[in-house]
């Protein structure tokens, strides 16, 4: 696991650790997936979603890559539990 959460006053808040940024940005979803407790989602196999993102830098990529796996989340009820990059730089990411 190279996720931790720490405690924080209003939010919750994730330490990550990766060797890259595809690393980096996988073990932040399942870091934020496991806080969540899937077990209240349906329980739906291989789900597909493509998830494609433009930003300033990597800082703001993975927050924008966390926000809209979140919102497909709550919107669809589904844990994501596997990113799989077809394209990851530091400004663009197209994930399924």
């Amino acid at each position: 696991m190279a996720y931790t959460f720490l405690e924080h006053t209003a939010n919750i808040r994730m330490q990550v650790a990766a060797k890259s940024l595809k690393v980096l940005f996988q073990e932040a979803l399942l870091g934020m997936v496991k806080f969540m407790d899937p077990t209240q989602l349906q329980e739906k196999l291989n789900i597909k979603r493509e998830i494609t993102i433009e930003a300033t830098d990597a800082t703001a990529l993975l927050i924008d890559f966390l926000n809209e796996a979140l919102a497909w989340m709550h919107s669809k009820q589904e844990a994501y539990t596997n990113a799989q990059f077809q394209l990851l730089t530091e400004h663009t990411l197209i994930a399924i």
